[in-house]
C-alpha cells in the first residue's frame, strides 16, 4: 500500500490560512476599514494586532471574546467602515430571553447559503420548487437564509413564524398546555399554507 505524503498539502493549507488571518486582521483593525468596536478594542490592547498577528497561532494573543459584548447597542459599533453604504442586516439570538445578542451581516448569509446549495441533491430539493419554512423569522438569520436559498434554487419561499422566545418562556413557566396550543397553532398555519395551492 502506497503511503500518501500529506506534508506539502498541509504546508500549503497552513500558508493559506495564515494569509487569510493576516488579511482579516489588517482589514478589521485598519482605521479605514475596521468597525468602531474593534478599533476601540485595539486601542486598549497596548499592542497593534496588525503588527503582531501573522498566523493562525498568533490569534492566541487575544483575550477570549466575550459574547456578552453582543448584547445591547449601539449596533452600529459593529459595522465596518469598509462596508459603509451596504445594506446591513441585524441577526439576533432566538434561544435566549432578555436582551438578545445581535450580529450584523451584509452578504454573508447569501454567500454561505449559495455555497450550501451546491451540496443539496436535486432529488430532495428540486430546483424551481416552492418551499415552506416553519421556524423563527423576525431578527434571526434562519428565515432570510432559507428564503435566499430557496430563491437561489429558483423557488418562492413561504414562511410560518415560530417564536422560540415564547416557547422558552412557556417551558420555563411549566405551561405545557399553552405550549401544546401554540404548537398546534403553528402547525395549523403550515397546513393552511400547504393547502393554499402554491
Amino acid at each position: 500500500m502506497a503511503v500518501l505524503d500529506l506534508a506539502p498539502s498541509i504546508t500549503k493549507a497552513r500558508q493559506q490560512l495564515d494569509e487569510h488571518v493576516r488579511a482579516t486582521i489588517d482589514w478589521h483593525f485598519s482605521p479605514e476599514t475596521g468597525c468602531p468596536f474593534w478599533l476601540d478594542y485595539a486601542s486598549k490592547l497596548g499592542w497593534d494586532p496588525r503588527r503582531e498577528i501573522h498566523s493562525f497561532e498568533d490569534l492566541r494573543q487575544f483575550p477570549s471574546f466575550e459574547d456578552e459584548w453582543l448584547r445591547g447597542g449601539p449596533v452600529r459599533k459593529w459595522i465596518p467602515r469598509g462596508c459603509q453604504g451596504m445594506p446591513v442586516f441585524v441577526f439576533e439570538t432566538g434561544g435566549t430571553t432578555g436582551v438578545p445578542k445581535s450580529r450584523v451581516q451584509m452578504e454573508d448569509f447569501r454567500i454561505d447559503y449559495e455555497m450550501f446549495s451546491e451540496t443539496l441533491p436535486d432529488e430532495y430539493f428540486p430546483k424551481g420548487a416552492n418551499w415552506l419554512m416553519l421556524g423563527p423569522s423576525g431578527p434571526r438569520r434562519l428565515r432570510l437564509a432559507v428564503e435566499h436559498l430557496c430563491q437561489h434554487r429558483g423557488g418562492v419561499c413561504f414562511c410560518v413564524d415560530l417564536d422560540p422566545r415564547w416557547v422558552i418562556k412557556l417551558i420555563r413557566s411549566g405551561d405545557m398546555e399553552m405550549m401544546e396550543k401554540y404548537k398546534a397553532h403553528v402547525i395549523d398555519q403550515a397546513v393552511t399554507v400547504l393547502g393554499a395551492g402554491h
